[in-house]
C-alpha cells in the first residue's frame, strides 16, 4: 500500500507500466465536472470508477481484496478512513473470491491499519492489501472519489 498526494503521484509511475496512463486519466477526470460511473481508459486493462457516497460507521464495514487489479484511489472531496491489512490476515469470508468481479469480501479483522485520507490524497492498494474503504473519520462525510482499476502486470 502507498499513501501519497496528487502532487507526488508521478514518483510511482515506474511501479507498473500501466500507471502513467492511469494517472493521466485520473488527472483528466479530476479536472472535469464529476460524473459518476465507469470511465473507459484502456479497455479492461485500465478503467476508472467515479464513486459518490456518504461514509459509513466502522460497524457496517467489511474488507475486500482483488487479484487482477490494483486500486488507485484519488479522493476528490470529502474524507474517510480506509482500513488495511495483509490479505493473509483475513479470517471470515462473507463472499469468496470471484474472478467475474475480481473481489472477495471478508468481515473486518480485529486489528487493521487506519489510513486517513482527504481531498487530494491518493492511496494505491495492491492485490496483497486487503482494504475496507468508506469508513467515517469524524462523522458522516460526503465523498467523491476516483478509483482507477489498473491491471497487474508481470
Amino acid at each position: 500500500m502507498i499513501q501519497t498526494t496528487v502532487e507526488n503521484l508521478s514518483r510511482y509511475e515506474s511501479l507498473n507500466p500501466l500507471f502513467p496512463a492511469a494517472f493521466a486519466a485520473l488527472k483528466a477526470l479530476a479536472a472535469e465536472a464529476f460524473t459518476k460511473g465507469r470511465h473507459e481508459v484502456d479497455g479492461d486493462r485500465i478503467y476508472v470508477n467515479a464513486a459518490e457516497y456518504d461514509t459509513k460507521p466502522v460497524s457496517d464495514s467489511c474488507m475486500e481484496h482483488h487479484k487482477r487489479y490494483i486500486d488507485v484511489m484519488w479522493m476528490v472531496s470529502g474524507e474517510e478512513i480506509i482500513g488495511t491489512c495483509p490479505v493473509a490476515q483475513l479470517q471470515e469470508f462473507i463472499k469468496p473470491y470471484s474472478s467475474e468481479i475480481d473481489a472477495a469480501l471478508a468481515k473486518l479483522v480485529p486489528v487493521y491499519t487506519e489510513v486517513k485520507i482527504g481531498a487530494g490524497d491518493v492511496v494505491i492498494l495492491f492485490p496483497e492489501d486487503a482494504h475496507a474503504p468508506c469508513m467515517q473519520l469524524d462523522g458522516v462525510s460526503a465523498v467523491r472519489k476516483l478509483i482507477a482499476k489498473v491491471e497487474v502486470t508481470a
